[in-house]
């Protein structure tokens, strides 16, 4: 079997689900006592919101509240409305909404990943990777291959805080253990006999293989310790699932949100990626009609209202040094799409909270249209990690 296979094997195998920060691999930063920001928590959505029922009317700090943007009223010192972003055109680049372009030389890890692969080494589990729909590929990706999320609460709860079997698992986990010390044998003496353009894809390889035999330890670990008790049961938190609309959804949506609250609470995890792939694509399409724009419209406010409910639960929870857990979490919620009907990525908003940013309360509307890689950028230097690039950008959007 050639390295290259044998990589595509290790990832479709799921052994780098969830990869940790390696000092040899860029460096881990610690933010145990960094003054606010520790966590991220990233939302994106397929279709976005039809955005003349999003924006305010103006911009600034003064920027008028509307009926979609009203539930985060109280908590507009926390918040930043952000418009003109940009994001590629057409349905099927939803995926790479959290990456930017594929085609990108420096395409390789989603906001999420590049994250988690420098604040994840001091907790059990390196991302909580959350999807709206089992039907679709995420959002994720490290080192260029999709990760896969968890669309179906139950297995959230059963992920988060029921161990199951045990020795099941951890007799998996050994398996995972003997087939990538097996791969790193066989990597091995292909190195012996490869030109050096091919030497430098082995030595990506052995990243992706000691980065994978980390993940795999600290699983070992994670079963070692006594389940958490969240003080919720699963059948409150696990009774909704893909399918359902209207008041469905959005407790469908609420759920996903609160086990990243929970998960954050218990300092499982630092990052959280919750993926919505587009709800209502026939009304996207609405041709100024009343109907789909009545619908539109109900997904604009009931998602806002799901993120106003969680932040405000971040913001009630007392964290050990002193602050709350919206201090130490920068949320940001994005699109991929501006305007869905015309499946163009032009003009895509953004709602950043929390975080110990120094501008918020304010509304930003850009007027040259910003790539979402430069948003990433600077949400990857406000967590503390030193990156002179994201995708296609090097500037970091003032945020």
């Amino acid at each position: 079997m050639t390295s290259m296979r044998r990589r595509h094997f290790l990832r479709a195998a799921g052994l780098s689900l969830t990869l940790p920060a390696l000092e040899s691999l860029g460096g881990a930063v610690d933010l145990e006592d960094a003054p606010n920001v520790k966590r991220l928590f990233l939302m994106t959505d397929g279709y976005g919101f039809h955005t003349p029922f999003f924006y305010p009317e103006r911009a600034g700090l003064d920027y008028p509240s509307n009926e979609v943007l009203k539930p985060l009223e109280p908590l507009r010192k926390h918040v930043s409305i952000l418009g003109g972003l940009q994001h590629m055109n057409g349905h099927s680049t939803q995926k790479f909404v959290a990456t930017g372009p594929a085609s990108s030389p420096h395409f390789g890890d989603s906001v999420d990943q590049y994250v988690a692969r420098h604040v994840s080494s001091r907790v059990p589990i390196n991302s909580l990777l959350l999807s709206m729909r089992k039907t679709a590929a995420g959002g994720a990706y490290r080192s260029k291959v999709p990760v896969a999320m968890i669309s179906d609460p139950e297995d959230v709860f059963n992920f988060l805080f029921v161990k199951g079997d045990v020795k099941t698992r951890q007799a998996n986990l050994q398996r995972e253990q003997s087939v990538l010390d097996l791969s790193l044998e066989q990597a091995k003496d292909l190195s012996r006999n490869v030109s050096a353009s091919d030497k430098r894809r082995l030595d990506e390889y052995f990243n992706s293989i000691r980065e994978t035999e980390m993940i795999v330890k600290k699983g070992m670990a994670f079963l070692r310790q006594p389940d958490i008790d969240p003080g919720i049961s699963k059948e409150e938190l696990a009774g909704f699932h893909e399918g359902g609309a209207g008041d469905s959804y959005f407790a469908y949506l609420r759920t996903q949100m609160r086990f990243v609250e929970l998960a954050f609470k218990f300092d499982l995890t630092r990052v959280a990626y919750l993926w919505e792939h587009g709800q209502n694509h026939g009304a996207t399409h609405h041709g100024g009609r009343a109907k789909p724009g009545g619908t539109l419209w109900k997904h604009a406010k009931g998602t806002v209202e799901a993120i106003a409910r969680t932040l405000t639960q971040f913001r009630n929870t007392k964290m050990a040094g002193g602050g709350t857990l919206l201090d130490e979490t920068l949320f940001v919620w994005t699109a991929a799409l501006g305007n869905a009907a015309g499946h163009t990525g032009n003009n895509a908003p953004a709602i950043l909270a929390g975080g110990g940013l120094k501008h918020h309360g304010r509304y930003t509307h850009f007027d040259t249209l910003q790539k979402n890689t430069r948003l990433y950028l600077a949400i990857i230097q406000k967590m503390g990690i030193p990156a002179e690039n994201f995708n296609n950008s090097s500037k970091p959007l003032s945020i």
